[in-house]
């Protein structure tokens, strides 16, 4: 009986420590990927779905380790229309810059 008692004392405290871990990764900065894509578009779309699926998997399993911390990554996307017949380059471009610099998270 005191065998059950450590063991179920030992998974409770084991489990204690993984949710301390755990709350380190949510409540860091996390990564941001951009995702410029042409969301009009079922291409688009499933690229898109496709990040995010690759990136709820990894914030699940606890975030990337950088450092000493583990951060979680965080999508950003953006429609560029440049599949879109008779879009021009540069409005294609202007979407890039546009993602970068109002979706811009960096902190020094």
């Amino acid at each position: 009986m005191k065998k059950r008692v450590w063991l179920f004392t030992l998974i409770l405290a084991s489990c204690f420590v993984s949710m301390i871990f755990n709350q380190s990764a949510v409540a860091a900065d996390p990564i941001v990927i951009g995702v410029p894509t042409s969301l009009g578009f079922s291409e688009g779309k499933e690229s898109l779905k496709a990040v995010q699926m690759a990136v709820d998997e990894i914030n699940a399993a606890g975030g990337v380790k950088v450092g000493t911390e583990r951060r979680p990554f965080k999508i950003e996307s953006i429609d560029l229309r440049d599949a879109a017949p008779g879009v021009p380059v540069s409005e294609a471009l202007l979407g890039l810059e546009k993602i970068i610099l109002e979706k811009n998270q960096l902190r020094l």
